[in-house]
């Protein structure tokens, strides 16, 4: 399972309502994209729930290297950099996930994604250095199990980080320090629902 994510800064003066659009208006075009198990829609709107600046920085995850290749070479992301412009893609191998219940899961689907029956509305990105041998594993070990998110990890193995990223019922602006201390946190626009 391979996770990906890339990331556009944006302009302040920048419409945040004309990705909301195209979201709205493409999102549909994910729903049986091969190979793709889900999408999460992450954008920051600069003043509004703490956001310092305006960007879009969806997530997704994909069952197989092929499947991933062919996104990143078809027409699907071509039309965003175009828009949006060049950027380089954050990509890693999926560590483990751990829904709401503590159990953890070697494959997070569009249900376990779910938080009680509703899509998520925020995102807390919390990035963790590999700085020995012994961090890997201490972090395997570091299971953050909460009643109230999904948790997601991702081995980045280019960057020598690893990524957890905990999925939120409340919104960004109702995190509590304690769950957005040292965390870069979206709000979750629309996940995708794929059909299978």
């Amino acid at each position: 399972m391979h996770l990906l994510q890339y990331s556009f800064s944006l302009p302040d003066d920048f419409a945040m309502s004309s990705i909301r659009g195209r979201v709205e208006a493409k999102r549909h075009l994910f729903d049986n994209y091969p190979g793709l198990v889900w999408k999460a829609w992450l954008l920051r709107e600069r003043g509004v729930e703490g956001a310092t600046d305006h960007r879009y920085a969806p997530l997704y995850l994909f069952n197989a290297t092929a499947a991933l290749t062919e996104f990143l070479s078809g027409p699907l992301y071509q039309a965003v950099t175009d828009t949006y412009g060049w950027v380089q893609p954050a990509g890693g191998v999926l560590m483990n996930c751990a829904p709401g219940d503590g159990t953890s899961t070697p494959v997070l689907g569009h249900a376990e994604l779910q938080l009680g029956g509703n899509a998520p509305s925020s995102c807390s990105i919390h990035t963790h250095a590999l700085t020995s041998h012994a961090t890997l594993a201490e972090l395997a070990q570091k299971q953050s199990h909460n009643a109230a998110y999904v948790s997601v990890w991702m081995l980045d193995i280019s960057a020598l980080v690893a990524r957890e990223y905990r999925f939120w019922a409340a919104s960004a602006g109702e995190l509590d320090g304690e769950r957005r201390a040292g965390a870069v946190t979206f709000e979750v626009a629309a996940l995708s629902t794929p059909k299978t």
